[in-house]
């Protein structure tokens, strides 16, 4: 019992010396690269903060090494037998794994996972709940319970994942013969009035996200790209910055506006615009 104790408080010591280093490492790194890029910054971060990790987890394993070998026989065993009983329960439990030590994303945030998107109100050890986005970024009121071994076979897009604020696109398919920089502009001056309310609160809070996470991220400033299809369509993409509890709406919005501004412009050649989320 004593051994035991021993181990628990070696490991806990362990454990909260990795935690200090971490923090210290990154404040010290941070400092020495003021002046470097965000690429190299987040490279270094990651490198000192997975050889920490290597490092701790060495450390336990020394510890435990012997509890650990009457501990995995009994595991094996556990396993085996779950596997006959049920390989879905199983894969459910890993994908769980998956999302607490990966964390994909966390309750509230706006996911897509295979052929479903939503928001996330709740998820256990064997289901993540969603509630659905349809059609135009709307909710369609119904709830989605996704098997967590979706986790293991399916990437997870995460359209919260900057916060309060969030970088989204808009297509707008034209014909290709179209005045590509007059429907620039009218796209340009459509989105404006929706977007100069939040604007540089939007760019504040992104740059902040920029700082935190070491990433570079496109500015907030309203741009419309092009996008070549074919030989009959070219695509304009209006690129913007949005609320992301809003972002539906704000969508709504611009698309009314843009749709007036490009037949008031004598532009318009598409029947419909679609709505991109993510940055590209």
């Amino acid at each position: 019992m004593w051994v035991l104790h021993h181990h628990v408080a070696a490991s806990a010591l362990v454990l909260t010396l990795f935690l200090l280093l971490n923090q210290l490492g990154a404040r010290l790194i941070r400092k020495s690269n003021r002046n470097r890029s965000n690429q190299v910054l987040l490279s270094k971060l990651v490198a000192a903060r997975n050889a920490l990790a290597v490092a701790t987890g060495t450390a336990l394993l020394a510890l435990w090494v012997k509890e650990l070998e009457s501990f995995i026989l009994s595991i094996a065993a556990l396993a085996g037998a779950l596997l006959i009983v049920s390989k879905d329960l199983v894969t459910c439990w890993l994908g769980t794994a998956v999302r607490t030590f990966g964390r994909p994303f966390s309750i509230g945030d706006v996911i897509e996972i295979g052929v479903w998107s939503g928001k996330v109100v709740d998820s256990d050890l064997l289901t993540t709940t969603l509630l659905e986005l349809g059609r135009a970024n709307q909710f369609t009121g119904s709830r989605v319970e996704l098997p967590n071994s979706l986790l293991l076979s399916n990437p997870v897009k995460n359209l919260s994942a900057t916060g309060r604020y969030s970088l989204r696109l808009l297509t707008f398919p034209l014909a290709a013969d179209t005045d590509l920089a007059l429907a620039s502009q009218a796209l340009l001056a459509a989105a404006r009035p929706v977007v100069d309310g939040y604007l540089a609160d939007a760019d504040e809070h992104l740059r902040g996200v920029e700082t935190d996470n070491a990433v570079d991220l496109p500015s907030t400033e309203l741009r419309v790209l092009i996008e070549p299809v074919d030989v009959s369509t070219t695509n304009l993409l209006l690129r913007f910055a949005c609320p992301t509890e809003r972002h539906a709406s704000v969508e709504q919005a611009i698309l009314a506006a843009a749709f007036a501004a490009l037949r008031s412009a004598g532009v318009l050649q598409a029947a419909r615009a679609s709505s991109v989320s993510g940055v590209h």
